[in-house]
């Protein structure tokens, strides 16, 4: 289909059951590809990334036309309410072998992005997005700072000539040989010990104190379906894990240094990865900030289980940087080298299961901090160690904190709004690339699950008063079904909501769920992302409460025919 073409509506279905659906109308369809790679034999994509925002979203890959050669890629859709997604603009850089270092073609993978995806690494290399959209490759860390990097990075964050670099590496594979300049002191008196640094200029201490602001505007509104605010745990018991005898050491090379977490394997040959693996054993989860000057602020703990898919944040404006480094959530001040955390339960926090991710984010105007966490609890009851691919109930809670606005990184937040629900059961969650996409606004965030049905949640980030409710609904979903092509199941699938004043959305079927040591594509056209144009009102009816599913079953599913 042309780009001279207009799009046309999706057409009603008719269910084996009563629900009706929306069938897209598959000649709608927009391949997200550049017609100069249309045109030539696909190249074999080994890793592929979407970085959403409100009205673009860019395409990252890399990718091989011939072995032992790597090539980087980069894509960005633009998004309208009265037109078709375009392509705005593309590029392509040969990665130098020299930079990849151990990686291979079974381990190769952009190894992080950040968050709005303007700064990538692939290996040792680091490609920043200037101001006309184009990306260079850049070097934003001296020699020096190279061998003091954290072990297998999982995470980026960048604002400016400050780096935020964040990994987590198994227990069962550190050398306890961490340099001198790691040690850490500590007090276990409770669950927010306190740390001094000895022999370094940039290891973090503890510090902390109540904000004085008047909290008056704190929300405690938080219906009975969601988590209960939790009372603040002073005392969560001893971590000595924190002990000095628990020691690695920094690798003087760059691309070792910045091994990626993907680089690893848990799974085996079959894709299963109990979580007595890798997801569910001690790693030593450490951050690190740099700027111009160095590395100027560090940290390091144990942590049990680790998160995945979860990076570090840092603050609009002020030298704080957030990380959930997994049951602890980490405000550090880069600048004055100070920190504090806070268990995620005295955060009002709670999980029956194991959580995936736990996402944060700053609001534009810094006085916020939204913190999204996806739990998943397997449901068998047969007493046997759990596979990655035996379903698993979803849940996610999206909690929204005020920070004090004269000591943010010191003073620690309140809790004023927390949405918890429940999303249902999936057959596989890969917990590397979860089955779940979120997509931030100022007011909601949505979470969109891998399905051949849109399964969207719209979930406020502050409280919405009701008018005809005593409690405003916990979050909202389509009036109607949507139904996806087949291979949505196993991709994730994002969406971009109607801008203000308008009703067109937009729906990405984009990165497929492969798993470790296989290329994303395993045809012509598997790993390419697809794009539907969506009315918000005509498509799906508009916005109602969302009911979460009945206990045991599974994600709703519809089979639907064009009619």
């Amino acid at each position: 289909m042309s780009d001279e073409q207009t799009p046309s509506a999706p057409q009603t279905a008719k269910s084996e059951g009563t629900t009706l659906a929306r069938v897209l109308n598959l000649d709608d369809t927009v391949e997200l590809c550049a017609d100069s790679v249309r045109d030539e034999a696909r190249p074999e994509i080994f890793s592929q990334y979407s970085s959403p925002c409100q009205d673009n979203l860019k395409i990252l890959q890399l990718r091989s036309r011939k072995p032992g050669t790597f090539e980087f890629v980069a894509e960005t859709w633009k998004f309208d309410a009265n037109s078709r997604p375009t392509l705005e603009h593309t590029e392509s850089h040969l990665i130098d072998p020299s930079s990849l270092g151990h990686v291979t073609a079974e381990t190769a993978s952009i190894t992080n992005l950040d968050e709005e995806g303007r700064l990538v690494r692939i290996g040792s290399a680091f490609y920043r997005e200037d101001a006309t959209g184009s990306f260079t490759q850049s070097n934003p860390l001296s020699k020096t700072s190279w061998s003091r990097v954290p072990e297998r990075v999982s995470g980026i964050a960048s604002r400016g000539d400050v780096l935020v670099l964040a990994g987590r590496k198994p227990i069962e594979t550190e050398v306890d040989t961490r340099s001198d300049e790691e040690n850490f002191t500590y007090d276990d008196s409770d669950d927010e010990s306190e740390a001094s640094s000895v022999d370094s200029d940039d290891e973090a201490y503890e510090s902390w104190s109540e904000c004085s602001e008047d909290d008056s505007e704190r929300d405690h509104d938080s219906d009975k379906s969601s988590i209960k605010e939790a009372e603040e745990d002073e005392g969560v018991g001893e971590d000595e894990d924190d002990e000095l005898d628990d020691k690695d050491e920094e690798s003087a090379s760059s691309s070792e240094a910045l091994e990626t977490e993907d680089d690893s394997g848990s799974e085996s040959d079959e894709g299963e990865s109990s979580e007595g693996d890798e997801s569910l054993r001690p790693s030593r989860a450490s951050i690190s900030v740099f700027t111009p000057t160095g590395r100027t602020f560090h940290r390091s703990q144990k942590v049990v289980p680790p998160l995945f898919d979860s990076g570090p944040v840092i603050h609009p404006t002020k030298s704080l940087v957030v990380w959930a480094m997994g049951e602890d959530i980490l405000f550090g001040d880069y600048e004055t080298k100070t920190f504090y955390t806070r268990s995620a339960w005295s955060m009002g926090y709670a999980c029956e299961g194991r959580s995936i991710f736990m996402k944060c984010r700053f609001s534009p105007c810094g006085r916020y901090l939204h913190v999204a966490s996806l739990d998943g609890e397997h449901t068998d009851d047969e007493g046997e160690e759990p596979a990655l691919s035996d379903p698993m109930k979803l849940t996610l809670a999206v909690y929204t904190h005020r920070l004090c606005d004269l000591k943010p990184s010191r003073c620690r937040p309140n809790l004023m709004h927390t949405v918890w629900i429940e999303l249902g059961n999936l057959d596989c969650v890969n917990f590397n690339k979860p089955p779940c996409t979120l997509t931030w606004t100022d007011k909601h965030v949505y979470a969109t699950l891998s399905d051949t049905a849109l399964r969207v949640h719209r979930i406020p980030l502050f409280h919405e008063p009701s008018k005809n409710e005593v409690t405003a609904p916990q979050a909202y979903k389509p009036k109607e079904l949507i139904t996806l092509p087949e291979c949505a199941r196993s991709r994730q699938v994002l969406f971009f909501p109607a801008v203000q004043n308008e009703t067109a959305a937009t729906i990405v079927v984009g990165d497929p769920l492969a798993r470790k040591g296989e290329s994303v594509a395993s045809d012509a056209d598997a790993g390419v992302p697809l794009a539907f144009r969506v009315d918000e009102q005509e498509d799906f009816g508009g916005w109602v409460d969302y009911k979460p599913p009945e206990e045991g079953k599974s994600v709703e599913k519809t089979k639907s025919e064009v009619v």
